[in-house]
């Protein structure tokens, strides 16, 4: 293929078309980390906004399980055998992780 300069292998490309080309290039890499990350606040309450902070920021979730947890045997729950019970320790956690324990 010669170009319109004469040498070949060489096509030219209107100036403006590869900056509008080189522009969209940088802001698609530039989101690529954005599309990553999710984020939980656009979940409804429930299930999958849980499952979501589970799953995005596991080092706040543990640290909210593990104070759940110290609230509850400062509350007098204990985490034996009776723990699954209706009212037990793990009813307890799981309201407390899911906010409606204070």
């Amino acid at each position: 293929m010669v170009g319109l300069d004469g040498q070949h292998g060489m096509i030219q490309v209107p100036r403006s078309l590869t900056m509008t080309m080189l522009a969209a290039l940088v802001a698609l890499s530039a989101s690529a980390p954005l599309a990553v990350a999710e984020d939980c606040r656009a979940f409804p309450p429930g299930p999958d906004r849980r499952a979501c902070v589970r799953r995005e920021h596991p080092e706040q979730f543990q640290a909210k399980l593990e104070h759940c947890k110290q609230l509850a045997s400062e509350r007098g729950f204990t985490g034996g055998a009776g723990s699954n019970r209706p009212g037990g320790m793990k009813d307890f956690v799981q309201a407390c992780v899911q906010g409606r324990q204070r």
